[in-house]
């Protein structure tokens, strides 16, 4: 009968448990956190903690009622959120333990909970009274931690009652006597992201990287003309890599507009800069042409490597400006001499667009300027091209051990192109080590057979 409703029967609720992921779950964890293969890293500083309150329900003499009783579990949320997307979590219940005294769990449909939120002592309801078939990670509460927050502090209570509509007896019963005394709720309360579809930008996403990376004794980058610069020791900077176009590539810059510079970690072929047919090492008036425009330098780089370069037309900048400035140096040591903005190189001074090309002296110096040219993460043993010439004769290049030269353009040595990504490409994986490199959304994700 609906009337033993009123029977006074001891029924323990075992409590809504702490956090299904720990006491304090550090939800994010500044750059490193993402779901899936097909998620982009999240940016900046970004972190959500749970804190359980110190009371948990527990009432005794249960019976079904439309009213929630002063029992409450408290719990605490707080987080940093800097970057410019919002960062959605969800509240969600589950099955907790259970109890050594009973074994009957009540059913899930018989459980009704209310969600409120704690301001200045005042109890701001947010899910008045609500109900689930099922139990199994059931989602109670969804909102976010803004964009741009740098103090995040949500504190939540969670009543929970069983259904005034609950039948106990022995007529069209939901449970006899007998079974109610052996009734038990557990419940635990779940705090979860959900990052689907954040994708960030990259580039800001990797300068966080960068600067969380330095310390005292390991440097890992330099600011100048609003440019980051990746710089320091091969030990130091090994986070850098990325895989695109079947190439291992490193970033070595972070440019303003949230574009990247990267460079390929090897050689990738063996030319002369601009040959002569009349050029003769012995004879200083028969001078080697140093001039990029129509050299073979160029012409290998934009037309016969960048067909290499798959889905390049939405992955690199194809009009990107290098500085080509003859450096005026008189020592080798002139490599450290800052270019000025004189002699740029680009679609209107090329004829066509230049989306690949070298690294020139000056940027190379910069890559090395926290350390040594020796421990540079640039110098990798090999004799490899630099993009602007040293004089009217010669190019720069960099020697076997990682110092600079400036051979004639009609020597062979190593080539290492250099591209821009765009500033709003996706990651699809990786996590910038050599073993594991970043890789591209939108790039082949798998290897070409017999190519």
């Amino acid at each position: 009968m609906k009337n033993n409703k009123k029977l006074i029967i001891t029924l323990t609720i075992v409590g809504v448990l702490l956090v299904s992921l720990g006491t304090t779950y550090a939800l994010l964890i500044g750059w490193s956190s993402r779901i899936s293969k097909n998620s982009s890293l999240v940016v900046g500083d970004i972190y959500m903690h749970y804190n359980e309150g110190n009371k948990q329900i527990s009432i005794t003499d249960a019976m079904p009622s439309d009213t929630y009783s002063n029992d409450y579990f408290e719990f605490t949320i707080d987080g940093k959120n800097t970057s410019n997307k919002n960062i959605n979590y969800l509240i969600s219940l589950s099955y907790g333990d259970i109890p050594s005294n009973r074994t009957l769990r009540i059913k899930d449909n018989l459980l009704d909970f209310k969600l409120v939120e704690v301001v200045n002592n005042q109890e701001n309801i947010l899910v008045d009274t609500i109900s689930f078939n099922s139990l199994v990670n059931a989602e109670l509460y969804t909102t976010a931690i803004p964009s741009n927050t740098n103090n995040y502090l949500k504190t939540y209570r969670l009543y929970m009652k069983i259904s005034y509509n609950t039948v106990i007896g022995n007529i069209d019963q939901d449970y006899t006597i007998d079974e109610w005394n052996n009734i038990f709720a557990s419940i635990k309360v779940n705090v979860s992201g959900d990052f689907k579809e954040k994708y960030l930008n990259f580039s800001s996403e990797f300068l966080s990287i960068v600067k969380s990376k330095q310390t005292p004794s390991c440097k890992t980058y330099l600011e100048e003309d609003g440019i980051t610069y990746v710089s320091g020791t091969k030990d130091c900077i090994n986070f850098n890599y990325v895989w695109y176009s079947g190439k291992l590539w490193r970033i070595t810059a972070i440019n303003p507009d949230g574009t990247m510079k990267m460079i390929t970690d090897d050689p990738i072929t063996t030319i002369s800069y601009n040959p002569n047919s009349d050029v003769n090492f012995y004879d200083i008036s028969k001078k080697d042409d140093v001039s990029y425009t129509g050299s073979y330098m160029y012409q290998w780089l934009n037309e016969d490597f960048l067909d290499t370069l798959y889905n390049h037309e939405n992955i690199i900048v194809e009009d990107s400006t290098w500085n080509i400035t003859n450096s005026n140096a008189s020592s080798t040591d002139d490599i450290s001499t800052k270019l000025p903005e004189t002699t740029l190189i680009n679609n209107s001074t090329i004829g066509k667009n230049t989306p690949v090309e070298l690294l020139n002296s000056y940027e190379y110096y910069l890559s090395y300027k926290n350390t040594s040219y020796e421990s540079s993460y640039l110098n990798i043993g090999y004799r490899w091209w630099l993009l602007n010439p040293y004089d009217s004769i010669n190019v720069w290049d960099v020697y076997y051990y990682g110092t600079s030269s400036h051979p004639y353009p009609s020597n062979a040595y190593g080539v290492r192109p250099s591209i821009n990504l765009k500033s709003d490409i996706q990651l699809s994986g990786g996590s910038g080590t050599k073993d594991d490199p970043y890789t591209i959304s939108g790039d082949k994700e798998q290897p070409t057979i017999n190519t």
